[in-house]
């Protein structure tokens, strides 16, 4: 083959991978951007270490550290609004971490959603 049609089809096989290489990498399919956050597995993954796998609170992290909230007391979920909630998760609070670098807002949204519908006052 000679050197200018080798140079073509190299120019050309760039091209199609490209390509093909931006195909790949559009966006989600409709279904996976409109899916929402699985809160119960969110509270799993995130959560239960310090607050327990069912939100009853949990022993302190470090020796004579605060003990984690136990979500399902219906005093500390009526002195918070959902507001609170949200911001607590996001921004942290006390010995808790801030997960706004962590969690996407539609998931904190969703965990904030979780976190209140523990509330054994409601049940």
């Amino acid at each position: 083959m000679p050197a200018k049609s080798l140079r073509g089809a190299l120019r050309l096989g760039i091209v199609v991978c490209t390509l093909g290489a931006v195909g790949c990498a559009g966006a989600a399919p409709a279904a996976e951007q409109d899916a929402k956050p699985d809160a119960r597995q969110l509270f799993a993954r995130a959560c239960s270490k310090c607050h327990s796998a069912d939100g009853t609170g949990g022993l302190p992290m470090a020796a004579n550290g605060p003990r984690p909230i136990n979500f399902h007391d219906p005093a500390w979920q009526a002195s918070r609004t959902d507001a609170e909630i949200l911001a607590g998760i996001r921004d942290g609070r006390g010995a808790m971490p801030p997960f706004r670098d962590v969690l996407k807002p539609d998931e904190i949204n969703a965990l904030a959603a979780h976190v209140r519908s523990l509330n054994s006052g409601t049940r």
